[in-house]
């Protein structure tokens, strides 16, 4: 599911059920008028084992805020530098500074440049955006299972547990939302 859901601003019902995700974008917390979000079934990502879900059925909280209630950051390799990779900074340069069929007719290209660039310029089409410093990227960070920053919220539309993907640029941006989500979840744990 492409993060550009968030320009459907008028969307009031959305029914996700039955597609095989694995998560949903972040963005989708930014649609103000959604009033009903249907998602089962979904082989969602499960949980964490800090994952403590809220005492009252969700069925009961539809009109609350969605509630953040854990999170999980990719593990970081070992000796990597928290800026983007240089060939994160080569794809998005590639993908914002020359046209694609361009690319494509140079027969000198490796083919993993070349799919790459496809690959950036998509990604460029989307408009995906770092959603702690909004740098446009075409790859974040993930670990060695390809997942990156996975939030649960409880609360989501009448839904518990819903896991939502958050695109980030740098491992720089990923200990800054790290940071955001420990001190939301130690807020809410002390109002408790």
């Amino acid at each position: 599911m492409p993060e550009a859901i968030q320009n459907l601003t008028s969307l009031r019902e959305l029914n996700l059920a039955g597609n095989r995700l694995s998560f949903l974008p972040h963005t989708l917390l930014d649609l103000k008028n959604l009033q009903r979000l249907l998602l089962y079934p979904n082989p969602f990502l499960a949980p964490p084992p800090s994952y403590a879900p809220l005492p009252t059925p969700p069925s009961s909280q539809i009109a609350t805020p969605a509630a953040l209630r854990a999170h999980q950051l990719p593990l970081r390799p070992p000796n990597t530098s928290p800026i983007p990779t240089l060939v994160e900074f080569s794809s998005r340069t590639l993908a914002a500074n020359f046209i694609l069929a361009d690319i494509s007719k140079a027969p000198e290209l490796p083919e993993y440049i070349r799919n790459k660039a496809m690959h950036a310029e998509l990604r460029h089409l989307w408009r995906d955006t770092c959603s702690i410093c909004g740098t446009w990227y075409v790859d974040g960070p993930t670990d060695e299972d390809g997942l990156g920053c996975i939030e649960w919220y409880d609360t989501l539309y009448g839904n518990d547990a819903v896991p939502i993907w958050r695109g980030l640029c740098s491992w720089r941006c990923v200990e800054k939302w790290d940071t955001l989500c420990e001190d939301t979840l130690h807020d809410k744990s002390k109002g408790m």
